[in-house]
C-alpha cells in the first residue's frame, strides 16, 4: 500500500470514528491508540470492542472487532452503497458479506420497511451481526459464502479485518481456515420462494464473480447491484461484462486498491416506466 492510499486510510478512520461513533470522550483514545498500533505494525490488529452509534447512525451499542475497520466501512456504506434510484417501500435487499451489519443498518435506514437477506461467511462476523442487528426487524442472518453451487468451501482468514476469503490472497498474511456452507443465490431465492430483489450489495472479496454466476437466470429478478471488486482476485473486466451480457447498465469507478461498480438492469421488470 502506498504513502497516499495509507494517509487516506488514515483519513477515513478518524473522520469515520469521530462522525459516526459517541461519546469522544471514550472514542478518542481508542482511536489514538489504533492509529499508533497502525504507524507502528503496519497493520491494524483485531481489537474486540463495543462502541456506541451516534443517533443518526441508529444511537445503539455497537460491537466490532476494529474499531478502525467499522469507521471506514460506515464511510463507505454511506458513499458506495446508496443506490440512485431509491428503494422502495418492501424492498428485498440481498446483501453479501454482511460483515459487521454497517451495510445492513444502512439500508434499513434508507428504506425501513424492506427485507434484508444477509450473507455473511465469517463465524466470527455472524456472531457480530446478530448482536449489532438485533434491534432491528426483517433481517434475515445466512451463515454462508456465497458462490455459484451448493458445497462446503474453504474459508481463508487473514490478519487483515474484512479480508477473508474463499481465495488466496498473496499480499495478505494468513492466520487459517474455516469450513463454511456455499450457497449459490439461485436456490436461495427458489427455495424462499423471492420473485424480486430490488438491491443486491456485493462485498465478498474476490467471489463477486461467481456470486452472479450462481445466481443463473434469476439475475432477472434483480433491478440494481451495487458492489466491489477486488482485482488481487477478479478482473474487473469480466464482472462488468458478465453484468452487461445479462442487460445490465454498468458504472464502476477506482476505490484504493477496489473498484466500486453500480448495475441497473434495462430489462427489469421492476424499472418503472420513464
Amino acid at each position: 500500500m502506498g504513502i497516499i492510499s495509507r494517509l487516506n486510510t488514515l483519513r477515513r478512520v478518524v473522520v469515520g470514528s469521530l462522525r459516526y461513533f459517541r461519546p469522544l470522550h471514550r472514542t478518542i483514545p481508542l482511536l489514538a491508540k489504533s492509529i499508533v498500533r497502525r504507524l507502528r505494525e503496519g497493520t491494524w490488529r483485531h481489537e474486540p470492542v463495543e462502541l456506541q452509534l451516534r443517533e443518526n447512525e441508529g444511537g445503539v451499542p455497537f460491537r466490532t472487532v476494529s474499531m478502525a475497520q467499522a469507521a471506514v466501512t460506515l464511510d463507505e456504506a454511506h458513499a458506495h452503497y446508496t443506490p440512485r434510484n431509491p428503494l422502495r417501500p418492501g424492498a428485498v435487499i440481498i446483501d453479501c458479506g454482511g460483515n459487521q451489519g454497517i451495510s445492513v443498518r444502512h439500508f434499513k435506514r434508507l428504506q425501513p420497511d424492506s427485507e434484508v437477506h444477509v450473507f455473511e461467511a465469517s463465524r466470527q462476523y455472524v456472531d457480530l451481526l446478530r448482536h449489532n442487528l438485533a434491534d432491528l426487524s426483517g433481517v434475515h442472518i445466512q451463515h454462508a459464502a456465497v458462490t455459484d453451487r451448493k458445497n462446503e468451501v474453504k474459508l481463508n482468514l487473514y490478519d487483515a479485518p474484512g479480508g477473508e476469503s474463499i481465495f488466496s490472497r498473496q499480499h495478505m498474511h494468513s492466520t487459517g481456515q474455516e469450513t463454511v456452507p456455499g450457497v449459490a443465490l439461485k436456490d436461495y431465492l427458489d427455495r424462499n420462494d423471492i420473485p424480486r430483489v430490488d438491491l443486491l450489495k456485493m462485498d465478498i472479496e474476490g467471489a463477486e464473480l461467481l456470486a452472479l454466476k450462481g445466481l443463473g437466470s434469476s439475475i432477472s429478478k434483480v433491478h440494481t447491484i451495487l458492489g466491489e471488486i477486488h482485482p488481487d482476485v477478479v478482473k474487473p473486466a469480466d464482472v462488468v461484462g458478465h453484468l452487461e451480457s445479462h442487460g445490465f447498465e454498468v458504472r464502476t469507478r477506482p476505490d484504493g486498491n477496489a473498484v466500486m461498480f453500480e448495475a441497473v438492469n434495462r430489462q427489469s421488470q421492476l424499472r418503472k416506466a420513464s
